[in-house]
């Protein structure tokens, strides 16, 4: 059974899909316009178009005002790519 995960004390721009087969939702969910990247084998996660860890911490980088060449992002899943790619330092774990 697939689980939505999402808090319900703020509006939900990232929901977590998990479940056996999850991974098959890829394909229909992306036709919808959503980005859907698995983090593993029964885990998906599901945000609005164009939006992932990286552009949520630039908007946050830009706000704060932290030089482009100060940021760090550290990751252990495909859903952590484009974020270690975004960062001046990106560690993959």
């Amino acid at each position: 059974m697939l689980q939505p995960c999402a808090s319900r004390d703020v509006p939900a721009s990232r929901v977590i899909l998990r479940g056996a087969g999850v991974l098959d939702l890829i394909g229909p969910l992306r036709a919808l316009g959503v980005t859907a990247t698995p983090a593993g084998p029964d885990w998906l996660d599901v945000t609005p178009r164009d939006v992932s860890k990286a552009t949520a911490l630039e908007r946050i980088r830009e706000r704060i005002g932290v030089d482009p060449g100060w940021t760090l992002a550290v990751g252990d899943g495909v859903n952590d790519l484009e974020m270690i790619a975004w960062a001046a330092r990106g560690v993959a774990t």
